[in-house]
């Protein structure tokens, strides 16, 4: 009856790794294939003396236990797996090979351990010890002394029993094997990674827990306040309309006041109780005194109605109003 290989046992499809697996292969299985570091590549090589590179890469798949050939795939920066190996790279690895997990004898790659070398046997000197010890009993009716005796009085003597301390119980890693189903690599990892992260949470100092509110709100602030902004603005002429009043001068249209002159319906100055409706805004404030004297300071240049010139005549003004806002002709210009 002819033996079979996992090779022809397997039905291969091909897939692609980014590492190569680790040194990690039982003995039994490592057939031709060597642990190499061929062309900067580290990994499972086969010599075969009769093709042109003489060695070949080669990756062992876990799940099917079987030896397959890769290439390097530049573009896409991986390994592709092609095709098991061949009957010339020899290492096929027939079913009667087979062995269960625990079963599998040494791995590559790990150092066996070491027997241990029992210690001589002391029983024929603690027999003439205790034979020594017997005959002093019968002789002076007292147990015999001896030198082993002696030292245990001794290390009694001396030892002081403390409370014991409290000791924080800590685990230590615990790493597992298992089987990557993708790449069929063997790979390790931490079986009590979570435990060890709450352990340490649990040790490290406490902090302050995030508003759960977001981002953290600033008080809101009351808005500043400059001295200039208390100080109403006025305009040439003493009064807050246009500089010199409406077009035209005088106020409004017609003159003297409000529209066909007059003041207000019926004349008589203002209505007995305010103006109709109530008042208009605030109180007017009191217009400072002024002190008298002439005009300083250089006069604006005559405005043509040339539009480029408009900020120009603007500027000018309002630096020549601000050095004479406190002089007559300035508060009054019909006086």
């Amino acid at each position: 009856m002819a033996r079979l290989t996992t090779r022809e046992r397997w039905a291969f499809a091909p897939y692609a790794i980014e590492d190569r697996g680790e040194r990690n292969i039982p003995l039994i299985y490592l057939k031709e294939a060597r642990w190499r570091t061929v062309r900067g590549s580290t990994g499972y090589f086969v010599n075969i003396p009769t093709r042109p590179s003489q060695y070949y890469p080669v990756e062992f798949n876990h799940i099917y236990l079987c030896w397959c050939e890769i290439t390097w795939n530049a573009p896409e920066n991986l390994w592709n797996v092609v095709r098991p190996t061949g009957p010339d790279y020899r290492c096929d690895i027939f079913e009667d090979e087979i062995r269960t997990q625990g079963n599998v004898g040494p791995i590559d790659g790990q150092i066996p351990p070491t027997p241990r070398t029992p210690a001589p046997s002391t029983d024929s000197r603690e027999e003439d010890q205790e034979s020594e010890g017997s005959a002093e009993t019968v002789e002076s009716g007292h147990p015999g002394n001896t030198t082993e005796e002696e030292g245990l009085a001794n290390l009694a003597e001396s030892i002081h029993i403390n409370p014991p301390a409290m000791a924080t119980m800590t685990e230590e890693p615990r790493v597992e094997e298992m089987i990557n189903q993708e790449t069929g690599h063997r790979i390790r990892r931490i079986a009590n990674a979570d435990d060890e992260a709450a352990l340490r949470r649990a040790q490290e100092p406490d902090r302050p827990d995030p508003p759960s509110g977001g981002p953290e709100q600033l008080p809101e602030l009351p808005p500043i306040r400059l001295p200039q902004d208390d100080q109403p603005r006025r305009f040439p002429g003493g009064g807050r309309g246009f500089p010199g009043g409406f077009p035209g001068g005088g106020g409004f249209p017609g003159g003297g006041g409000f529209p066909r002159g007059g003041g207000y319906p019926g004349g008589g100055g203002v209505p007995p109780g305010g103006p109709p409706g109530g008042a208009w805004g605030p109180p007017p404030l009191p217009v400072p005194q002024a002190q008298a004297g002439k005009l300083v300071g250089e006069t604006p240049t005559v405005y043509n109605g040339d539009r480029k010139r408009t900020t120009l005549f603007i500027n000018e003004w309002e630096l020549y109003w601000a050095v004479n806002n406190d002089n007559p002709l300035m508060m009054n210009p019909y006086r």
